[in-house]
This record gives C-alpha cells, sequence and structure tokens, in this order.
C-alpha cells in the first residue's frame, strides 16, 4: 500500500514527465511542416539535378576503350585499338560480332560485315590507296574481288577452292574478259580495244595458241601459234586481199595471195625478200 507521503511524490513525477510529453509533441507538431518542406526541397534539388543530366553536354571523353551492352548487360557495341588498329564492332543479341569498321596498321580504312558464324562474308576497304571489295562463301573463301587503279579496273570470280576462274576487267581503253581452269590458268580471252576485238585461246600452261578477231579496218583474221607464243599461220581477209601466211621466226617465210581474183603464192627470204613466187 503506498503511502501518502510517497503518492504525492509519484503524483508529482508523472506531472512532471505529463508537461514533458505536452512540450515534445508540441515541438512535433511544429517541425512537421518544417521537415516536410526539407522533404520536398530535397526531391525537388534532386529532381533539377537529373533534369540537369538530361541536358549535360560533353564536349570531350578520353579513353582507350568504350563498352556498349544492352539493357541486359549483352556487349552491343566495342570501340577500341586493338593490335592490328582502331576498331568500331558491333554485336547481335547472342554476342556474336556481325560488323566491324575500323583502320589497318597500313592506316588503310576498312569495313567488314559477318554471318552469323562470325565468318566475314563482305569486306571493303583499301589497298596501296585504291579501293576493293571482297566477298566470301560461308567457309571464309575469297569468291568475289573487285579492284580499281587509275588505268584499270578489275572484277574476278573464284571457285570453291579459291582459285581464280573469271576475270572481267577495263585497261585504258581496253575492256576484256577472262577464263581460266582450274589451276588458275589463262585458256580463253575476249578483248575489244580501238584496233578492233580478238578471241585468243591459250594452252594449260597459259601459253597463246589461236585467235580469231577483227583488226581496225574490220578486217577478219585468225592465227595459230606455236608453244613458245610466236605466230606461224595467219589467215586474213582485206579488202582487196586475201592471204595466208606461213611465219618463221618473226618473218614471213611462204604466203598465198589472192587479189583482185588473180592469186599469187611466194616463198621468201629474211627481210622480206622474194626468194620465189609466181605467177
Amino acid at each position: 500500500m503506498v503511502k501518502p507521503q510517497e503518492r504525492t511524490g509519484l503524483e508529482a513525477r508523472l506531472d512532471r514527465l505529463e508537461r514533458k510529453n505536452r512540450r515534445l509533441t508540441v515541438l512535433l507538431v511544429c517541425l512537421v511542416p518544417f521537415i516536410v518542406a526539407l522533404a520536398v526541397m530535397g526531391f525537388s534539388s534532386v529532381e533539377e539535378q537529373l533534369q540537369g543530366m538530361q541536358n549535360l553536354q560533353v564536349r570531350q571523353i578520353e579513353t582507350q576503350r568504350l563498352v556498349i551492352r544492352d539493357s541486359n548487360g549483352l556487349l552491343r557495341g566495342w570501340l577500341g585499338i586493338a593490335e592490328d588498329g582502331t576498331r568500331l564492332v558491333f554485336y547481335d543479341e547472342n554476342g556474336r560480332q556481325r560488323a566491324g569498321f575500323g583502320l589497318t596498321l597500313q592506316n588503310e580504312p576498312a569495313l567488314a560485315i559477318f554471318d552469323p558464324s562470325q565468318q566475314p562474308r563482305i569486306i571493303l576497304g583499301m589497298a596501296d590507296g585504291w579501293p576493293g571489295l571482297v566477298i566470301r562463301d560461308n567457309a571464309g573463301l575469297k569468291r568475289i574481288a573487285l579492284q580499281t587503279q587509275p588505268d584499270w579496273a578489275t572484277l574476278f570470280f573464284y571457285d570453291s577452292r579459291e582459285h581464280k576462274r573469271l576475270g572481267v576487267g577495263m585497261a585504258k581503253e581496253a575492256a576484256a574478259v577472262n577464263l581460266l581452269d582450274e589451276y588458275s590458268v589463262d585458256r580463253a580471252g575476249l578483248t575489244v580495244d580501238p584496233n578492233g576485238s580478238s578471241l585468243v585461246f591459250f594452252d594449260r600452261f597459259g601459253v597463246k595458241r589461236a585467235g580469231l578477231g577483227l583488226m581496225k579496218e574490220d578486217s577478219p583474221a585468225l592465227g595459230f601459234f606455236e608453244k613458245s607464243g610466236e605466230l606461224r599461220l595467219g589467215l586474213s581477209a582485206l579488202p582487196d586481199v586475201t592471204e595466208m601466211a606461213i611465219y618463221g621466226t618473226n618473218r614471213i617465210e611462204a604466203a598465198v595471195r589472192i587479189t583482185t581474183n588473180q592469186p599469187s603464192m611466194g616463198i621468201y627470204e629474211a627481210n622480206h625478200v622474194v626468194r620465189w613466187k609466181v605467177p
């Protein structure tokens, strides 16, 4: 049982505690608007900072490598300096290299496009200062090549062993088409130039052995060549003369001509000296 004196002292302490609680409640009530204001000011400051970052302009970034990733953290782009030059590479959603652009060690620009197996299929670039294009198959073998120079341009086609089989080209005012065998040896060629047009056949060593063409004045001619490539037999039909000539070492040794329905035949020495002739 609490004594009166003790009760009086206890009541006094409770009264003091209640008065302190009232003062604390009043203080909290007064502080609430201030705290809310601070919170609003804080959020406003963060929002302003975010808006400022959206309008942020960076004039210069210095780095040796820049990596770009998508929202899933997968590599999608890479810009940097590789061992063989500067590169800009793009990757698909499976992390496979699909396109690249850069400079080679010779400071020549090059663009490469890759298939899903990351094989380079199309390569466009410069070589010795002149543009070129290479198209490869799914095994990475060259199948088409295009190159240009000041005086000529060539387009080559390759077989499945990367052997050159067909060539189309321009050299100054001449246009040509060449057919090659499985060893990349010229076997046939068609040429058109200011002096006429010709179709030439080569042996398996690439030596010219037969040719058919039209000369500048549109006169047809046919030639047969020995293994050294020297002309041995020639047939021609000029406007007034039809001729068959047999050649020795760089000279005509015998000839049969028909001039205005008057046939003739001759045998010649060096310097075109006549040894025998009829009529």
